[in-house]
């Protein structure tokens, strides 16, 4: 959508009131064909905020819970560069200041935790301190 906002840039309307083109010519065409797309992506946009919005609360929990009360915020962390941030391993290593296979442990436990517990649990803080569990 940058792309599309570059291309249809700043233009003034002609004092007279009319073009230089010899033919008819749609000034607003690329404004229109954006805002079209704008519109056409505007429900897998809500979609995709509602997703992150609903792994942010996973994670990090609404004042308490989550995979941070549950197993630290740097499990946390990692688990969030690499899924919800894309990071390749070694960036989400330097950006912890970890070992790439230590990121890797850690994202593992956390999606174990996560797969045994279930959403309902992890949002709630509610884990194996709280209940026993077989894993």
């Amino acid at each position: 959508m940058g792309r599309m906002r570059a291309r249809e840039g700043l233009r003034g309307a002609p004092v007279s009131g009319t073009g230089r083109s010899s033919g008819p010519r749609d000034a607003n065409r690329a404004t229109d064909a954006r805002m079209d797309y704008e519109a056409a992506c505007a429900p897998a946009m809500e979609s995709a905020r509602s997703l992150l919005g609903t792994a942010d609360r996973l994670l990090w929990g609404d004042a308490g819970g989550g995979v941070a009360e549950l197993l630290g915020a740097t499990a946390t962390s990692v688990v969030r560069l690499r899924h919800v941030d894309s990071l390749p391993w070694s960036e989400v290593a330097r950006s912890l200041s970890l070992s790439p296979s230590t990121c890797r442990q850690l994202e593992g436990a956390a999606m174990d935790l996560m797969d045994a517990l279930g959403p309902g649990r992890v949002l709630d803080g509610n884990g194996c301190a709280t209940e026993p569990m077989d894993i």
